[in-house]
């Protein structure tokens, strides 16, 4: 329906100049984002494609600046486009041995450079809003999630160990958000 709709790209005006509007941006990278990790978590093949977009990131326009979370969960999804075309793909499934491993080693390393440069959005203390303790552990889980996939097609023994422990640590996520359900930002979060 964003496709159809058009979100995906500028909107064409009388004198063809091109705009985007803000919130045209936002709902497209907003769904860009759910979309990457529906896929991932079920399986299946995305719809929308950063390839196929021509819309800017938000931030482009300084009088609407944006959310740094949001521009952090954009990033994500940008990795987790990588993950599926690398692993999930039809294309992926014809890739060597060694094609894989070296694809384990680049996304790793884009992961680890990502969660370095975002450890702050990682994590929530007590005095932050309950809404920003949901985004913290929403990103949390996202990371944890590409970690798992990656090290489930990586070859070497210690990817093995490292997949069980993060994936306690996902599961700790849900059991958190499980406890906050009543609250309507985790109650979402848990849905998706």
């Amino acid at each position: 329906m964003a496709k159809m709709l058009g979100l995906h790209k500028p909107i064409q005006l009388q004198d063809d100049a091109a705009e985007t509007t803000a919130e045209q941006r936002d709902v497209f990278w907003s769904l860009y984002v759910i979309d990457k990790q529906m896929c991932l978590l079920r399986g299946t093949t995305p719809h929308l494609h950063s390839f196929d977009c021509d819309l800017p990131l938000p931030g482009a326009n300084p009088e609407y600046p944006p959310n740094p979370r949001f521009l952090a969960a954009i990033e994500m999804a940008h990795l987790q486009e990588k993950i599926y075309y690398s692993f999930l793909s039809i294309g992926a499934s014809q890739n060597s041995e060694a094609a894989r491993q070296r694809s384990c080693d680049v996304l790793s390393a884009d992961l680890t450079t990502w969660a370095s440069t975002r450890q702050h959005f990682l994590s929530a203390s007590a005095a932050v809003p309950i809404r920003e303790s949901i985004l913290a552990l929403e990103l949390k889980f996202s990371l944890l999630a590409c970690k798992i996939l990656i090290n489930r097609e990586d070859g070497r023994v210690e990817s093995r160990s490292q997949r069980l422990v993060d994936s306690r640590e996902s599961l700790a996520i849900v059991k958190a958000l499980a406890e906050k359900r009543s609250n309507i930002d985790a109650y979402i979060a848990l849905r998706r």
